[in-house]
């Protein structure tokens, strides 16, 4: 069997700091909302789902504004999805439309393309860690890791797992997260009024790494992928 892409992918993003699923999906973001601003107006079934869905979700549409030198190409793309806004208005009777049912037509009909794209690279990756887990290799790097984030370990244990992959996910999460109850415990300490001005360690971060841990990472849950499989 052919080993997949991602099992490289995810044993690179254990290496580096918070939850490696997280790291690629937001690698896979970006690369897709470059891709948007410079193959849309080449891509027809791009541009209809992009009516269809009246742009792009909320984070995934203040996201695409970071793309550097966009402005003209999202000028393009927005300016199909205003157009598909004022149409439906139109064929609703304008100011004289029924306000019901405007507000239905005016309403998606396509999920957001970016999130389309995440759910499925997310379920490649969430299998792709299920089936190597006890692989030592994989194993290996992962339990050196930050861990999952909470978001992507439920999505785990959701997978069709054998009593040893269970055993290992969580006896794995469960001493990542106890690490980090412990270095939120040693900063409020240390920002006691008795030992305030302490140095630091590597506590210092805990409580961005918290909030990290149990929402997964900023940007990676647009509003159309919130609802969790």
């Amino acid at each position: 069997m052919v080993t997949p892409m991602a099992y490289y992918d995810l044993i690179d993003r254990f290496a580096l700091t918070g939850c490696a699923v997280c790291r690629l999906l937001k690698r896979d973001a970006q690369r897709h909302l470059d891709g948007v601003v410079y193959e849309y107006t080449l891509d027809r079934e791009l541009h209809r789902i992009i009516r269809a869905a009246r742009g792009l979700c909320n984070e995934h549409g203040w996201q695409l504004l970071e793309v550097a030198g966009a402005a003209v190409g999202i000028s393009v793309v927005y300016r199909a999805v205003v157009d598909e806004v004022i149409e439906q208005t139109e064929a609703q009777g304008g100011s004289n439309a029924n306000p019901q049912k405007l507000a239905q037509k005016l309403e998606a009909t396509e999920q957001c393309v970016t999130c389309k794209l995440l759910n499925k690279a997310e379920q490649a990756y969430i299998t792709t860690f299920t089936q190597y887990l006890t692989d030592v290799r994989f194993k290996d790097a992962y339990q050196q890791s930050a861990g999952l984030c909470l978001p992507h370990v439920r999505m785990a244990l959701r997978q069709k797992l054998d009593k040893a992959q269970v055993r290992l996910l969580l006896d794995s999460q469960q001493q990542m997260w106890v690490r980090l109850r412990a270095d939120l415990e040693l900063f409020q300490d240390k920002n006691q009024h008795d030992r305030h001005g302490e140095e630091l360690g590597a506590e210092a971060d805990s409580w961005r790494r918290a909030v990290a841990q149990m929402a997964g990472e900023r940007g990676v849950f647009g509003l159309s992928r919130r609802g969790e499989k």
